[in-house]
């Protein structure tokens, strides 16, 4: 074992390390020499010594290794001599860190030359504790990492792949780790993306109902999901209402159309229906190529 020496040379050239680890873990000391030969103390109110039960042992290609710490008899300053000064900070272990929840475009299509959008949230969105989020994707680690202070009102990380090939297929996996060490393992969900090389075009819907019956006062809201391909930009694409007459409804005081893009549904709201309302709705989507299309048509019966 290690024993003094002021002559001899450290592994690395900090005279300064901080480090933070949870409670019960191993704390590893890179309180080592560069020559085999020479030797090393680590002071820690008095010399460390290796323990007979192997909670302290000196490892030469690790430095010094401590198992299962406690703040009580392991937090504080250690000092490698000759000249190394260690602070070790120990934090007790949370027992849950939010899992990694990611979400995409409902209106996304893995083809050659399309753009992929993946974010990743943590499922808990008040978590006190800093945390982030580290996306690994076929091409690698990419640098798109957020930090999650427990303040945002929706904190997420947004992974953006423009212009897909055929090898941005794989496993594309969104890590959230905690601070300080303070968990084992982060928490990591993978999503597999299979590019393809080409996608026929198509449209399909599908509606929350095919029928409303209600009193008079009460709102009409008939909601859609859309699936289509290509897709173009979003102006670019049909998405027309026509109401009993026959006749293009758009927004206005009596209608109002809203169409929420990442989640891909159209909706089609009439605020207090009277029986003059009754009849046929209809909602047809057009491919923006106009290669596709498809309509679905739902009635609305009002009690007078």
């Amino acid at each position: 074992f290690p024993g003094p020496n002021k002559g001899v040379k450290l592994v690395g050239d900090d005279s300064f390390d901080a480090i933070e680890i949870a409670t019960g873990s191993t704390l590893v000391l890179d309180c080592r020499p560069t020559h085999p030969n020479d030797k090393v103390t680590l002071d820690f109110w008095g010399t460390v010594e290796p323990t007979a039960d192997g909670r302290i042992s000196f490892d030469p290609k690790k430095g010094y290794i401590i198992k299962n710490v406690t703040k009580d008899e392991d937090e504080g300053d250690y000092t490698c001599t000759p000249y190394k000064k260690i602070t070790v900070t120990i934090e007790d272990k949370i027992a849950t860190l939010p899992k990694a929840e990611v979400e995409q475009p409902a209106n996304q299509h893995f083809v050659v030359g399309e753009d992929i959008t993946l974010i990743c949230k943590p499922s808990i969105r008040d978590f006190k504790y800093v945390l982030k989020a580290n996306w690994t994707t076929p091409r690698g680690r990419r640098l798109h990492d957020i930090t999650y202070n427990g303040t945002d009102t929706d904190p997420r990380s947004t992974l953006h792949v423009r212009n897909a090939t055929m090898e941005d297929s794989g496993n594309y996996t969104c890590s959230i780790s905690g601070p300080c060490k303070i968990y084992d393992q982060p928490e990591m969900t993978t999503v597999p993306i299979q590019i393809q090389a080409s996608l026929k075009p198509y449209v399909m819907l599908n509606s929350s109902s095919r029928m409303f019956e209600l009193e008079p006062s009460q709102t009409f809201n008939w909601t859609t999901k859309l699936k289509y391909y290509p897709t173009g930009p979003h102006n670019l694409t049909r998405m027309i209402y026509y109401g009993p007459n026959g006749k293009i409804l758009s927004s206005a005081t009596k209608f109002k159309i809203d169409y929420d893009e990442f989640g891909s549904i159209s909706s089609l709201i009439i605020a207090k229906v009277n029986p003059k309302d009754f009849g046929n709705y209809s909602l047809q989507v057009t491919t923006s190529d106009g290669s596709a299309s498809q309509t679905s048509t739902v009635l609305l019966r009002v009690s007078s």
